[in-house]
């Protein structure tokens, strides 16, 4: 989960808790492999 997040900080150069949620969530409805990563 940690680098998932620390990608998401480096594509959208933002640490913003909030926003990087929002990130999250959107990238969870597009597909359901995160849990591969």
């Amino acid at each position: 989960m940690d680098k998932i997040i620390r990608q998401l900080i480096r594509r959208y150069k933002t640490t913003d808790p909030f926003e990087l949620a929002n990130c999250l969530k959107k990238l969870l409805k597009h597909t359901t492999t995160l849990q591969t990563i």
